[in-house]
């Protein structure tokens, strides 16, 4: 019995150290996740333990790669192979995918971008909170459409009016990592 338990205990613990704190739906739940991510955290689990991990981190989405993801999603019939090529080639992968149908959690698009909202002048803060909007609604952003309307309401060289160069960089940087993180 000892045996069992110690095997399952490593099951679990393999299961909620592959989640990723990145993840929009496992951020929230990030204090408990992060807790259960240590060995020592399941060496002795009471009753408080076994609520927290029941109400708070069962259910969460451990990290898959796109070769789980796919397989999936042709078991439950979800897609055949030609319409997983197709996001590939379209889309970049079943993270992008599955991102833009979802958007990116407001909190998340706002700590990713935290840098550039702090000690802003209301113009700037207010061009962060447009792409916030695009991040949480559609889950990743060219940075080339910071040159592009609506960005170009606030100054005719988008970003690059509201923002200094290296700021402008940054920003399109920042862009590219949680496309990045999306894709992973």
């Amino acid at each position: 019995m000892a045996a069992l338990r110690n095997a399952l205990k490593g099951r679990l613990l393999d299961e909620v150290a592959g989640m990723t704190i990145d993840n929009f739906i496992v951020r929230p739940k990030r204090l408990y996740v992060e807790k259960y991510q240590q060995p020592e955290a399941w060496e002795t689990l009471g009753a408080e333990d076994r609520a927290e991990l029941c109400q708070h981190v069962a259910g969460l989405p451990s990290a898959f790669d796109d070769d789980e993801l796919e397989r999936i999603f042709r078991d439950k019939g979800i897609a055949a192979d030609d319409d997983l090529e197709r996001i590939k080639g379209e889309m970049g992968g079943l993270g992008l995918f599955i991102r833009s149908l979802v958007g990116l959690d407001r909190e998340a698009a706002k700590l990713a971008l935290n840098e550039f909202i702090e000690g802003r002048t209301a113009n700037q803060i207010e061009f962060v909170d447009m792409i916030i909007d695009h991040l949480t609604e559609r889950g990743t952003m060219e940075p080339s459409l910071l040159y592009e309307a609506p960005f170009t309401d606030f100054d005719e060289q988008g970003v690059n009016g509201v923002f200094s160069f290296d700021e402008a960089k940054k920003l399109a940087q920042a862009l590219g990592d949680i496309r990045a993180r999306a894709a992973a």
